[in-house]
């Protein structure tokens, strides 16, 4: 895309640009004449606009040891790099895993079954240092093992009652 501004000024702005995009500028005169007269352009160089921080957008398949991390681009172009972190603590100290990647989701594996987890993710371009900040975490918990049973799990059965034995998993 152009963008093209005119006028008798030293300076100028730019809006509606895109997020984490490179842009190259170049600035030339104009005479007032009727007829105008431009010089050659002289580059003024590039820039890349910041990186927007992603859009949490939740968690699912959670299961006893493992579960998927989604998020939105929130306006971030494809090759955009996504970094999101787990860790059973809202400070993430310690972070348990991180996962970098182009992909607006990460699946987490070899989690602990029946723990609390706190998730956040932010967007970065390692090639120029364009980090954004971290989401605001989202938080849930992995389910508990399912229960072993033993050879035989009724150990008192009588007309009125029935007890249970089983063994954690």
């Amino acid at each position: 895309d152009s963008f093209t501004s005119y006028g008798v000024f030293t300076s100028t702005g730019f809006t509606g640009l895109l997020a984490n995009t490179t842009y190259y500028t170049q600035v030339r005169a104009r005479n007032g004449a009727a007829i105008p007269q431009e010089t050659a352009y002289v580059s003024l160089g590039s820039t890349m606009t910041k990186i927007n921080p992603p859009v949490t957008d939740g968690i699912s398949n959670v299961q006893a040891n493992q579960l998927a991390f989604t998020w939105s681009p929130n306006g971030n172009g494809a090759g955009t790099l996504y970094e999101a972190q787990i860790s059973s603590f809202t400070s993430f100290n310690p972070v348990i895993l991180t996962s970098s990647t182009e992909l607006l989701s990460s699946t987490f594996t070899s989690l602990v079954p029946n723990v609390t987890y706190y998730l956040q993710v932010r967007a970065t371009n390692p090639g120029n240092n364009n980090i954004s900040n971290y989401t605001a975490y989202m938080t849930t918990g992995t389910l508990a093992n399912v229960p072993s049973t033993a050879v035989s799990t009724f150990t008192a059965v009588s007309s009125a009652t029935v007890s249970l034995q089983w063994v954690t998993n």
